[in-house]
């Protein structure tokens, strides 16, 4: 934990971890191994325990998803250059695909029901940002609804592949997949 802020630090450690391992998966003592930090250390900053450690790493996804929305909706940005910002953080957040989505490890458990909420309503967030990206390019309603939801959930499967293959091969195709969708409607749009 190199930062400036430890408490952020430790954060997206333990985001990591949770990526890694599954709410239920990561335990205290992983993640003093993992941090270097004894209990009373990782309680101090997160005296709530373990659901505090996932709702702070679900916060930092929130900004995540917040920054890609952010993105979406700046008016005076051309929809190419939007995509562009997007999947740089798209391959900045998930390492280039080395890394695997806390909100689908955390869709796959069965956590306290105030975790599983707030995971439905981020993925719900990212679903949202992408389909305004979709409108952006003159696509409407329900079409750009579907549209998000295909790319999400081809995102996702790509991340499983990158990390079942120890390759970045299927999450880069998948971006450029997207990207191509978008250049179309950049085109179509002028």
């Amino acid at each position: 934990m190199n930062g400036k802020d430890p408490h952020l630090d430790l954060t997206n450690e333990i985001s990591r971890i949770f990526r890694a391992n599954g709410f239920h998966g990561t335990t205290m003592s992983v993640i003093s191994q993992r941090t270097g930090l004894g209990r009373s250390s990782i309680y101090h900053y997160f005296g709530r325990g373990k659901t505090e450690m996932a709702e702070q790493s679900l916060d930092r996804i929130n900004m995540f998803i917040d920054d890609m929305a952010a993105t979406t909706a700046a008016l005076d940005v051309p929809l190419q250059a939007k995509w562009k910002r997007i999947e740089g953080m798209l391959r900045k957040h998930y390492e280039d695909g080395q890394l695997g989505c806390l909100l689908a490890v955390f869709a796959m458990e069965d956590l306290p029901a105030e975790l599983h909420a707030r995971t439905k309503l981020l993925f719900d967030h990212w679903l949202d940002a992408m389909a305004e990206l979709y409108r952006c390019g003159g696509i409407d309603g329900a079409d750009a609804d579907r549209s998000a939801q295909r790319d999400v959930a081809a995102l996702q499967g790509a991340l499983i592949l990158s990390r079942a293959k120890s390759s970045v091969d299927p999450f880069d195709r998948v971006l450029a997949e997207i990207g191509t969708k978008f250049s179309e409607l950049s085109e179509q749009t002028l």
